[in-house]
């Protein structure tokens, strides 16, 4: 029976060309954003001329040569003699910029100097993947949905492949497809950031990237993070198509599981913020990130007031989305047989 949907659904109904197109969609968006950290070549060189030099421990004679770097750098916008020593910042100041952004950071909060391009890359930034979500739902739609719109359904549950398999089969392999599509999108984003930047720091702090400063999680390295990350997101995906799937079983219609549906998943970040927007799962596991995100607040005169820069997921807010997720797929692996049997 399983080999039957399966043909069924990805080779008759074509899902295997929509999820292709998807996958290459997906992947010219990541090589994009990638590619845009550093966009020239002479930004990339300085900047990871830089890295190299001062990457590891910040001892005091790197931290002198930093600020003689930072020195010339600051200096070569308004050099009018000597052109041959500023030439490299002036044709660099992306890659500069985002270099001493950096430093200054490690050496303020005492962690070492990254490659932080690369893990900036590795991260997606706290939103939901939207293409993933919306080819998930095109498959919960034609695989179920749309048959029970048309009472094929009916008719499948009286064969000798349907009756009581049936209500959990699509539910099942959606969910399975759901948590590879994520994590084959988590490895083209790797494959992008290692094309540009290689792979470094793995077993770095994670507080040594700017934008985890008071993370919740200090003790996980940047590699252990980002596959929590990843493990997250497709946990997250996973539990959406679980959702999707039940929506579907309750309306009976496409069109209202679809309107629903979208709606589940890009209303909430609009609506709720930080910290009460992690307890809303599944599409608090969808932008992963964020439970990684500490309280970032810059106060004072210097900075004309308050500034929060990110706010910490809510104690327990990441047991919770987990716990919630998989109450979902449970359900959509079940509560189809209850309704069958009615």
């Amino acid at each position: 029976m399983l080999k039957r949907e399966l043909h069924k659904i990805f080779i008759k109904r074509g899902l295997v060309y929509f999820f292709l197109v998807v996958l290459v969609a997906e992947a010219g968006l990541i090589f994009s954003r990638v590619s845009r950290e550093l966009p020239t070549a002479a930004d990339r060189e300085l900047y990871f001329s830089l890295v190299r030099e001062f990457s590891g421990e910040l001892t005091d004679e790197k931290k002198a040569a930093l600020a003689e770097e930072k020195r010339l750098y600051d200096e070569a916008p308004f050099a009018m003699d000597d052109m041959g020593q500023y030439s490299k910042y002036l044709s660099g100041r992306t890659g500069g910029w985002v270099f001493f952004e950096d430093a200054d950071y490690a050496v303020s909060h005492g962690t070492q100097i990254i490659n932080g391009c690369l893990w900036r890359a590795l991260y997606p930034k706290a939103s939901p993947d939207l293409l993933p979500a919306a080819a998930m739902l095109v498959f919960v739609i034609v695989s179920e949905t749309a048959e029970n719109e048309t009472n094929v359904t009916m008719l499948k549950s009286t064969s000798p492949y349907g009756k009581k398999r049936l209500y959990r089969l699509d539910a099942a392999i959606g969910i399975t497809l759901a948590g590879l599509l994520s994590l084959m999108v988590s490895v083209l984003r790797l494959a992008a950031a290692y094309r540009m930047f290689g792979l470094s720091g793995v077993g770095l702090p994670l507080e040594s990237l700017p934008v985890f400063e008071n993370s919740p999680m200090p003790s996980l390295s940047l590699l252990q993070g980002f596959l929590l990350v990843c493990a997250m997101s497709a946990l997250g995906l996973a539990a959406y198509t679980s959702l999707a799937f039940m929506i579907g079983r309750l309306t009976g219609s496409a069109l209202t599981t679809a309107l629903i549906s979208v709606l589940a998943v890009i209303l909430p970040p609009y609506v709720l913020d930080a910290p009460a927007l992690y307890y809303f799962s599944p599409v608090s596991l969808m932008q992963s990130i964020g439970f990684l995100y500490g309280d970032i607040v810059w106060e004072g005169e210097q900075y004309g007031g308050r500034i929060v820069w990110s706010t910490a997921a809510g104690r327990g807010s990441l047991a919770f989305s987990v716990c919630f997720a998989l109450i979902l797929m449970i359900a959509a692996l079940t509560t189809g047989k209850r309704r069958m049997e009615h």
